[in-house]
């Protein structure tokens, strides 16, 4: 199918109508008014073949269609930009954009100061950062939309070639401080025998069937009470006593301020779990020039 007609204007268009669900709003958007961006939507469509909105006198809906075909117009808008950038960084001269994708856990644990560090002693570098979960990540390194991403993993099947291993740390406990438990660890037998706060199993399905796992060799599934996806929504539930969460040990306040102050009380695991290990992860071919040096800066952070 020849697609030459379909230019990076009408892109756009479709988009914008998607991100807005509103033909009014999102002519505002564009600058322009709505009758002449409704013909111009339907002319795309008539040339597709299928109706990418559905239409009513209330609402403008994303067909079925419409979704995969707005997925893939993302892709190629955000290409013409990073296009964009890297002509411009040529012509600047400085080095063509780092495109970095992290888990917020890392932001939080370690990522943030080396990046501070790290941008101050490479000052022609553009550092592009995009926060996601672990499969968003993946999925954008493989698409080429990131050079590489900071990830969470447990028995991954990605190539070792395409990974190295940047962090480690253990699981803890995460309880409401007002808990009546006096012990400096717990037990996943006491553990389960509260209300537990875990997140979806989609997010870390390995992980989360080998948790499971302890607690049922401990003697007792945990009863979960809610699914969190990140982790400061889950330690917001745990401060306002709704239950408990196995959190990173990097969430353990650092400051003894922070640690008065708190509304959470952080208690070591009896039971051996499954290590939070984090990893570097770029499969592209023709690697950034600049992600060895930045690897070594995060090894070396961590050593530290």
């Amino acid at each position: 199918m020849n697609i030459d007609w379909l230019d990076l204007r009408k892109l756009k268009y479709v988009v914008t109508v998607a991100e807005q669900l509103s033909f009014s709003r999102a002519a505002d958007v564009l600058h322009m008014s709505q009758p002449p961006l409704s013909q111009q939507i339907k002319q795309i469509e008539k040339q597709l073949g299928f109706e990418l909105f559905e239409r009513s006198t209330r609402s403008v809906k994303v067909s079925t269609a419409g979704k995969l075909f707005v997925a893939q117009a993302h892709k190629v808008l955000l290409s013409h930009q990073q296009l964009g950038e890297f002509l411009l960084s040529q012509k600047q001269g400085v080095v063509e954009p780092f495109r970095l994708g992290s888990i917020g856990l890392a932001f939080e644990s370690f990522l943030a100061p080396v990046i501070a560090s790290f941008v101050k002693q490479q000052p022609t570098i553009q550092l592009k950062l995009q926060e996601a979960s672990t499969q968003e990540l993946i999925n954008q390194c493989q698409s080429g939309l990131l050079d590489a991403a900071i990830v969470r993993l447990y028995n991954s099947e990605l190539p070792t070639e395409q990974l190295t291993k940047i962090y480690e740390e253990p699981y803890v406990a995460a309880i409401p401080a007002d808990w009546v438990i006096k012990d400096q660890t717990i037990g996943l037998t006491q553990l389960a025998q509260l209300p537990y706060i875990g997140y979806p199993r989609h997010i870390q399905p390995a992980l989360f069937d080998a948790i499971e796992g302890a607690f049922l060799k401990a003697g007792k599934r945990a009863a979960m009470v809610q699914q969190m996806r990140t982790k400061g929504s889950t330690i917001a539930l745990v401060e306002a006593g709704i239950g408990f969460a196995i959190v990173p040990s990097s969430l353990i306040p650092k400051s003894y301020n922070e640690m008065t102050n708190s509304k959470v009380r952080f208690i070591a695991i009896d039971e051996s779990l499954p290590p939070v290990e984090i990893y570097i992860y770029s499969p592209a071919k023709n690697k950034h020039p600049i992600l060895a040096t930045f690897i070594e800066r995060l090894i070396n952070h961590n050593k530290d």
